[in-house]
This record gives C-alpha cells, structure tokens and sequence, in this order.
C-alpha cells in the first residue's frame, strides 16, 4: 500500500477545511511539532479510515472534533497498479451513524468503481482483502502506535506468527 492522498475534516484537532495531504509531493518525510499539534492524528485518520478503529479504539464519537457533530475522511493508497479511495464519515446525531465507501480505478484510468457492499461489515471485510492486512497486523508490522512500540516485541512466538500471518 503507498499512501497517495488523505483529507480531513472535524477529525480529532483538524478543522473543517483541514489542509489536504498530498504523498506525491515527497518520497520521505518527517512528521515533526509540539506535543498537541496533530501528527498522531495523521496516522489515527488513516487507521481509522481503513479499518474504523485508532488508538481511541472502537469508539469513532471520541474522534469528532469538539464542538462539531460529524468528521469525514478519505483516504487514497495505490496497490498493485490500482488506486483506491476510502471514505469513512462518522455523524454523531440521531445516536450515532458511519458510512464507508470504498473505490477502485487506476493510474492510467481514472475513472472509478464503486465496491462499496451493502452494509459497512461487508466493505470493511472488501478493505481487509483487497490489503490482506488487519489492523493489528498493520499496527504491529508497519505503524507503530504511540505507547505501543513494543507490542509486537513482547508478545510470545506463536501469537507474532499468528499476527504476521493473518488477513482478516
């Protein structure tokens, strides 16, 4: 997976009409600032557009900026010659509502295809295969959460080979 867009709004400490961060401008980079500023928020939109969960876990309402009542974000990665976008929203009213969307095109064909399924279960389950990579399995391969950097580490042989190796 190769990051290639990823737009905010109301997300944790970013406004409405966050900045767009665009990973086509740069082949590495530095995420750098003020404890506060929002650079773990970065990583937290990005892990929960994929698999809805972050470091706040499961509970997507801890994730609204305050004062606001819904957060948005989409984010797009190229995978075997592929691009992909996902958007997640997450509305507070009403007792709480996400809505997930998942599309497919490419590099030399832009247009896109919807392969969003008829529940957010079904299109969570289409992000984990397409990735074939659980959110675990990211967070204890390839993102190392903060405070968690030695999950993987500590864990015994058997459940490292059992996180290495799953996909769902």
């Amino acid at each position: 997976m190769i990051p290639v867009l990823l737009k905010l709004s109301n997300f944790t400490s970013y406004g409405e009409k966050a900045p767009e961060l665009n990973f086509t401008k740069f082949k590495l980079a530095a995420i750098s600032g003020p404890n506060g500023a929002g650079k773990s928020s970065l990583l937290d939109a990005i892990t929960w557009c994929l698999w809805g969960t972050s470091r706040a876990g499961d509970s997507s309402d801890e994730l609204v900026r305050l004062g606001s009542d819904k957060m948005f974000v989409q984010f797009s990665f190229e995978l075997d010659g592929n691009l992909y976008t996902v958007k997640r929203a997450r509305s507070k009213k009403s007792g709480g509502n996400t809505s997930l969307e998942v599309w497919s095109g490419t590099e030399k064909k832009p247009e896109t295809h919807n392969l969003t399924e008829g529940t957010i279960k079904a299109s969570q389950q289409k992000i984990i295969d397409t990735l074939h990579l659980s959110f675990e399995t990211f967070t204890n391969s390839s993102f190392l959460r903060q405070g968690h950097a030695d999950e993987f580490t500590t864990k015994g042989p058997t459940d490292r080979k059992r996180i290495l190796a799953k996909k769902k």
